[in-house]
């Protein structure tokens, strides 16, 4: 079961030469084309959402979903929140996006269920202190690491060497 949503194309509003000039209409303007894409589709974002990983994809995606009023919880296993930007950047991230997205760091996620509402239910591990959390909202967003793809490309076939965990060798350049 594939499903699409996609935008059509409307006038912008509160935006010049791709810059914003009103920020009231281009939110405006935003709400309003995902609000047809979600009619158009017959797919609603979600009014709550629980986010498996603490990187930049999570933030990103939950800021989007929680500015279209879905209600976002991100949880990720690492002690920080954006651990790839330096630890100023990620504190000041964490405080501001915090703002509007519950965000919780340095908690593994253990277990998925779902409850006899239909609504799905996640169990967070802290990774410290060894307590266990639990979170339910209406559907799960993982973005949680990255891996090779190289299982289905076969690059042995073409005399490409990979890495045991699948990744393409490469040299030093």
């Amino acid at each position: 079961d594939i499903r699409c949503l996609a935008f059509g194309v409307a006038e912008t509003k509160g935006l010049r030469k791709g810059q914003v000039s009103n920020l009231d209409m281009a939110s405006g303007s935003i709400r309003q084309a995902v609000e047809e894409a979600e009619r158009q589709a017959g797919i609603p974002i979600e009014s709550s959402i629980l986010g498996v990983g603490g990187g930049y994809i999570a933030a990103e995606y939950g800021h989007f979903l929680a500015s279209m009023g879905s209600k976002v919880t991100i949880i990720g296993r690492n002690p920080k929140f954006l651990p790839d930007e330096e630890p100023e950047v990620s504190e000041l991230a964490k405080k501001d996006i915090g703002k509007h997205i519950q965000i919780v760091t340095n908690c593994e996620v253990v277990e998925a269920t779902r409850t006899s509402t239909g609504s799905k239910r996640l169990t967070a591990k802290d990774r410290t202190t060894g307590k266990t959390s639990q979170f339910e909202a209406e559907e799960i967003m993982i973005a949680a690491g990255r891996g090779p793809l190289t299982d289905i490309l076969q690059p042995e076939k073409a005399g490409i060497k990979t890495t045991p965990h699948g990744w393409i060798e490469v040299n030093e350049y």
